[in-house]
């Protein structure tokens, strides 16, 4: 049912604000309230469409994520099979992401001094 509304309030308007949402809650409380307001053991929770919006929101949020990924892979430079001739370099480039990216770090010429020492 959300999944309903939220399109046809995306056709009207694309970017719902949070107040539209709130009315259209609203709205729809009034008009099914046994099956649509909060209610735990007969006590109405707040203004009773708190839980409507927020799913409203959340799929509206969901709708309007972009479906394009951040990170973009590079496409093939050649049509070559060849991999033996393609340097290392060419082969995969570094991505914004997580984790270590060099797995082999060279450290400065005091700190292989001091790891000798910690050796001996």
């Amino acid at each position: 049912m959300v999944r309903i509304v939220v399109s046809e309030m995306m056709k009207i308007c694309k970017n719902p604000t949070k107040h539209n949402i709130t009315e259209r809650a609203k709205r729809m409380v009034a008009r099914c309230p046994k099956s649509l307001r909060d209610v735990i053991d007969g006590d109405v929770i707040g203004p009773g469409y708190h839980s409507l919006v927020k799913q409203l929101q959340a799929r509206v949020e969901n709708v309007e994520r972009p479906d394009t990924p951040k990170v973009i892979k590079r496409k093939a430079a050649s049509d070559d099979d060849d991999t033996d001739e393609i340097p290392t370099e060419q082969k995969a480039s570094v991505q914004d992401t997580y984790g270590c990216i060099s797995w082999s770090q060279s450290f400065c010429h005091s700190r292989r001094l001091w790891r000798v020492s910690l050796k001996i």
